[in-house]
């Protein structure tokens, strides 16, 4: 809907252009703050004369701020409106630096956060305008005040209100540096609480808010701001990086994988602080959608043309002194009232064209407007490297069940004999005390698989929470360095769902307003099982994933026009004492929905005795008569403090782990509470996060995702905690065949996948085509879509012919592992039928045209026999594509040559060549594949150019007989990312 929300911003007075004093914030004038909100149809503003004789206050003092606000109401009917009784001017201390200087997000989060998960993973949080404990009663802060003004009635007009707020600092606030900003409310006619006049306005979650100069309480050390390097050279879903001295204290938000480490390629960089807190859309990954809601910057005091910062490398040439430079001035002119600090010259010029690991160290200052001095840098870790790619078992997201053991096999990308290891830490019952922590190590095979059979996997023998982290590098004859790094984390769930429900939040129909009543549009959610959307093509639902996780959300490509997913959560109890803590703490006496939500005559609607379940994507609910069935995803504080922004005042802490794959790369993944800002992504088109594996257009149809989630709700009292884990499936379809709808269906109603001219209801993805070597053992296994309980049994065939049988049941996250596991005794062609069932259905593994597909294995002391002409590493051109010949000793006899071709969680094509010639050629022509692939980018609908945009690898596999009639084997694997061919032998200079 971004071409409504586009006419809708430009009607409420909202323009980048625009000089800064018209700008919403605020900003310094003389010795004065204004403080402006701009947005329709209520805007106003607030002058506070003399800032700089109030910034420090101590605990269990007063502070007061006088204030001069007016209020525009010229817009204002009570017809529409209902009359406006009073306007409330408050002011909200957020917790912004920690005694010991070290910056906190306050309440909410933009690029970084400040609390952890048990494993470590910075959590998100955004749920709106504040509700201060002075005005609806919880969720506020330590320090915090309020001024009533009655207006006159009617209300309609300018008015201007002066006084002076006093703010009691409680005395158990801790010591730090607070940010007040203020706030307007206006209390309604028959409305039990104020309402943020924000709230009126058209997307108010995407304006500045108006922060004063911070406030010192107590005597904390100087602050600290946070600084990120490197953040102009986005990779592989990481935007820069923070120093070391901040891993302990605040962490950036991946959005596009967990952070791993920072690994960039050789080259020359230019090196300079960014600063996430102030300008958050500089370190946050691209991900097209929600990119649009972050702030683009926060008002700041500091003078960018006063300060200093000093360098210096340390690498695998030793250690270098990179000398100091000044901030730059700013010009003069109007171009931004707060301007981006950027160094004098561009920055230090660092060569890191020399693969290794390196320390940057970045230290230096700035000044205040109010003469104090903050300081910024640290010892920052950056890996030069060529990328190495791997396929693991666990994807970033993922949650397992108790029992489960943690599979870490990992195919490597290009196909080197790489270094891997896999760090998995277990925290039972979240438990830090009795983390208990697993490592498998070793060296892949020749072909690039690994499974550390040396080492017993880790089983999860109870509820709690996980992190893993996967290295994978390879040194090659260059001496060059190869590198790859994913990081995972996410809960382990009771096998049986116990007293906690995880679900997707029930999403609800746009333009289903009612005359009566704004709560009876909520009445028929159509949730499940049918269309809900209205037939046009450019009003389009922002759908949720589905609440049955059976279910399974069918979005259209619509290209030009926007349809935007959106992985919300909520949440249900069967404990009813719990269920009434949980409901009250998180219900709202008034809410006001945004305003396309209201009916198009001439009244608003309020909303009384809601929960906001996703108040990011304005999805509000009534409690109604069953409130333990959907709650918000969000910890609950004592004493009227904000639990994320004071988290020393948490008495239930709940948070989610969020993993929404495409096969290949992990689209969107978080840990939030209530909902992560702008946590949702465009159909069409979508850089994400600057990853591989995505295509240059977004999604595509036939595009399939696996959504998984892990919930976990702390008692901090008793220590009792409750766990729960979530997985479901979204498909995209052409434009075509869902013009302008989404709908969400049961299972068996609707295809999934259609590869090969086979349609699928369900199907099961897995690996494909690797090469083992004789002496491992075979696991068959992958996940079942969609999320059913569907029996999966594998025919294998050995190469002397012996059959094999597999079974496994999907549990109910829709993994299956199929049992037994077979030795791998035998050299050759192993081929595996796959055959999924489930309620009358039967599929399955797209794109294997009903014959399966093979796995490879090769003697372990193998003679490399396949050679290419492929150099180590080719730019493939999208028209031409490329022919990849290959070649063999002529002297072989009865020779066949096997080959798959796959996408990420796709076999493309398959087949075997019987050839006694010692040669064959594989044409691979994008442009075909474009005509007969729905979801194989190789045009760039933008502009129409021919680009490769996918990751593939080409497998081929020999067998053959030598002149004494032995069998000889031999695997090849060619692997291209995007418009690069990597042939892994000729880089060895085999």
């Amino acid at each position: 809907m971004r071409w409504l929300l586009l006419v809708l911003l430009a009607g409420c007075g909202y323009v980048a252009d625009v000089a800064p004093d018209q700008q919403p914030g605020a900003r310094l004038v003389g010795d004065d703050v204004l403080v402006k909100w701009t947005a329709e149809p209520f805007p106003w503003q607030a002058r506070i004369p003399e800032v700089g004789a109030r910034l420090v206050a101590e605990p269990g003092g007063t502070w007061t701020l006088p204030y001069e606000v007016t209020v525009d109401l010229s817009r204002h009917r009570d017809a529409v409106h209902r009359p406006f009784e009073e306007i409330v001017v408050a002011v909200l201390g957020e917790w912004r630096h920690d005694e010991d200087g070290s910056y906190r997000p306050g309440a909410i989060t933009h690029a970084l956060s400040s609390n952890f998960t048990t494993t470590g993973i910075g959590i998100e949080r955004w749920d709106g305008w504040p509700r201060l404990k002075a005005v609806h009663g919880k969720e506020g802060s330590p320090f915090e005040g309020v001024a009533k003004h009655a207006l006159p009635q009617p209300a309609q007009g300018k008015h201007t209100f002066s006084g002076t707020i006093t703010v009691n600092i409680e005395g158990d606030a801790p010591v730090g540096w607070y940010e007040p900003r203020v706030h307007v409310f206006a209390k309604v006619q028959d409305v039990e609480h104020p309402l943020h006049l924000s709230e009126y306005s058209y997307e108010w979650n995407d304006f500045v808010p108006g922060n004063l100069p911070l406030v010192r309480v107590g005597d904390p050390k100087p602050r600290r701001i946070p600084w990120s390097i490197l953040a102009e050279y986005p990779s592989g879903g990481r935007v820069g990086t923070l120093p070391r001295q901040a891993s302990q204290k605040l962490k950036q938000l991946g959005r596009s994988g967990f952070n791993p480490y920072l690994i960039l390629r050789p080259g020359t960089y230019q090196v300079q602080p960014s600063f996430p807190s102030i300008f958050p859309r500089d370190s946050m990954p691209q991900i097209d959608g929600g990119d649009d809601v972050l702030t683009e910057r926060f008002d700041h005091y500091l003078v960018p043309g006063n300060g200093e910062v000093t360098a210096r490398l340390s690498g695998p040439g030793g250690r270098s002194e990179l000398g100091s430079r000044r901030f730059a001035r700013p010009s003069e002119g109007p171009e931004e009232a707060y301007p981006r600090p950027r160094l004098e010259g561009g920055g230090f010029e660092v060569d890191l064209s020399e693969t290794g690991h390196y320390q940057i160290e970045l230290n230096g200052w700035m000044d205040e407007q109010f003469g104090r001095r903050v300081t910024g840098g640290g010892t920052y870790d950056v890996t030069i490297a060529h990328h190495l790619s791997f396929s693991s078992s666990c994807k970033p997201g993922t949650s397992f069940l108790v029992g489960d053991g943690y599979s870490a096999k990992i195919n490597v990308n290009p196909p080197f004999a790489a270094e891997v290891e896999v760090v998995v830490d277990f925290y039972p019952n979240s438990d830090p005390s009795r983390m208990r922590s697993w490592t498998g190590s070793g060296k892949a095979n020749a072909i690039g698989h690994f499974v550390p059979y040396g080492t017993p996997p880790i089983v999860f023998d109870e509820p709690g929470e996980y992190i893993s982290y996967v290295t994978v590098q390879h040194t090659d004859p260059r001496g060059d360095l190869w590198f790859g790094h994913q990081v995972s984390s996410g809960v382990i769930a009771p096998r049986v769902q116990q007293d906690l429900d995880l679900h997707g939040a029930p999403s609800f129909p746009w333009l289903a307003w009612s005359a009566d009543g704004a709560q009876e549009r909520f009445a028929d959610r159509h949730q499940v099982h049918r269309s809900w959307l209205p037939q046009t093509n450019l009003i389009v639902q922002d759908p949720f994933v589905p609440v049955n996780p059976e279910d399974t959300l069918f979005m259209p490509v619509n290209y030009s026009e926007e349809n935007t997913i959106q992985p919300k959560f909520a949440y249900g109890v069967t404990d009813p004492e719990l269920a009434k803590t949980l409901s009250d703490a998180y219900s709202r006496a008034s809410a006001l929905p945004i305003r396309w939500n209201q009916p198009p005559w001439d009244h608003i609607n309020y909303l009384e005795d809601v929960v906001e379940l996703a108040p990011e994507a304005f999805a509000i609910f009534p409690t109604g008569d069953k409130p333990t069935e959907h709650l918000p995803i969000g910890s609950i504080g004592r004493d009227g403090w904000h639990p994320f922004g004071f988290p020393q005042k948490k008495r239930w802490e709940a948070y989610v782990y969020t993993g929404v794959i495409r096969p290949g790369f992990p689209v969107l993944t978080s840990v939030h509470e209530v909902g992560g800002k702008g946590f949702y992504w465009t159909a069409t088109p979508n850089v994400f996060g600057e990853q591989f594996n995505r295509g240059l257009n977004g999604d595509s149809p036939e595009d399939v995702y696996r959504v998984a989630a892990g919930m976990v709700l702390k008692d901090l009292e008793t220590g009792v905690n409750r766990y729960d884990a979530y997985a479901s499936t979204i498909v995209f379809r052409n434009f075509e065949e869902a013009p302008g709808g989404a709908s969400i269906l049961a299972p068996g109603e609707r295809v999934i996948r259609r590869a090969n001219e086979v349609d699928h209801h369900v199907f099961l993805a897995s690996d494909t085509h690797d090469v083992l070597s004789v002496g491992e053992m075979m696991g068959v296994g992958g996940v079942v879509m969609p999320v059913v309980p569907a029996v999966v049994d594998w025919t294998v065939t050995k190469p002397s012919g012996k059959v094999e049988h597999v079974r496994g049941v999907a549990n109910r996250l829709g993994v299956v592992r199929g049992s037994p596991l077979l030795p791998v005794d035998e050299p050759g062609v192993w081929h595996i039928e796959p055959k999924v069932e489930w309620e009358g259905h039967t599929g399955t593994l797209p794109g294997t045209v009903g014959r399966g597909f093979d796995h490879f294995v090769i003697p372990e002391d193998h003679e490399p026999l396949i050679r290419s002409s492929i150099p180590g590493r080719s730019t493939i051109n999208a028209v031409d594509g490329v022919e990849m010949e290959l070649s063999w000793p002529k002297e072989l006899r009865n020779a066949k040559l096997h080959f798959g071709v796959i996408m990420p969680g796709a076999v493309m094509d398959q087949g075997v060549i019987e050839t006694d010639a010692g040669e064959w050629t594989y044409d691979f022509e994008p442009v075909q594949w474009v005509a007969q692939t729905a979801n194989f980018d190789g045009r760039n609908w933008g502009t129409g150019d021919w680009e490769l945009a996918e990751t593939m690898v080409f497998q081929f596999f020999l067998e053959a007989e030598n002149a004494e009639g032995e069998k000889v084997f031999d695997g090849l694997r060619l692997f291209l990312r995007r418009d690069q061919l990597y042939n892994y032998r000729a880089i060895m200079g085999r």
